[in-house]
Formats: C-alpha cells, structure tokens, sequence
C-alpha cells in the first residue's frame, strides 16, 4: 500500500496486480494468506487502502 523505495504511496495499478497475485496463489495453494502490515498507513487516505479493503469485502469469504 506503501512503496516504500520509491517513499510514494503505491500506484493503483501495482497494489491491483498484487491483489490479483495473491489470489492466484491463493486458489492455487501456492500460499496459505496473506499478512496486510498498514498499521501506520490505513487511515492516511490512500486509494491503495481502500482498493485493497474493497478487495478483502469481495473475496475475504471464499472458501479456498
């Protein structure tokens, strides 16, 4: 949600195809979860948070 290299907040199009990523390896098994560390960002505004937090509410219930 942070690019923390780059000190800008990450860019739309990157947090997305990580969200994607990690779906992808999450139906396929290649993980277990997933660990969202943004305890220092999540109420800065940042749409990288509120895509992600839409992407949690849309898959967070499947059953994998």
């Amino acid at each position: 949600m942070w690019d923390y290299g780059g000190k800008n907040p990450m860019p739309i199009d990157l947090m997305q195809y990580q969200l994607d990523k990690y779906y992808e390896w999450l139906k396929s098994g290649e993980i277990d979860g997933i660990i969202f560390c943004s305890n220092c960002i999540a109420d800065l505004g940042l749409e990288a948070v509120d895509i992600t937090r839409e992407w949690i509410k849309k898959v967070g219930g499947e059953r994998l």
